[in-house]
């Protein structure tokens, strides 16, 4: 929350974040009313829950990135996997450039990662 919360005040998420950034407080606030923690099933369905929040985040904010800005984070994204591109897969080097430029707008945005394995 805290990261959340220093996103918005910075102004580097906007007000469209605001319903999403409640629902993960609410939701953390659930977790924290039991004293002895979230176990079991219901750490499973928080789990979820917060993978499904943080996807909505990662989409709201990729959609929040102006398309030069996202062009450059994807050729950012490239050029850090470039010494791989030869021995990889077409599907794996796109999964993996998905995933460095999921993390670089997580990055630029001050977003933290809600999933957890």
């Amino acid at each position: 929350m805290l990261k959340l919360t220093a996103a918005r005040a910075a102004g580097t998420l906007g007000d469209e974040f605001d319903v999403l950034i409640d629902r993960v407080n609410a939701e953390l606030d659930l977790a924290r009313t039991s004293p002895a923690g979230v176990r079991g099933d219901a750490r499973q369905a928080l789990i979820v829950r917060l993978a499904a929040l943080d996807a909505e985040f990662l989409q709201k904010a990729q959609a929040a990135v102006s398309a030069s800005e996202l062009a450059a984070l994807t050729r950012e994204a490239e050029d850090e996997l470039a010494p791989f591109r030869e021995r990889m897969r077409a599907d794996a080097f796109a999964t993996a450039r998905d995933g460095a430029l999921s993390r670089l707008i997580r990055e630029r945005l001050g977003l933290p990662t809600m999933t957890f394995i």
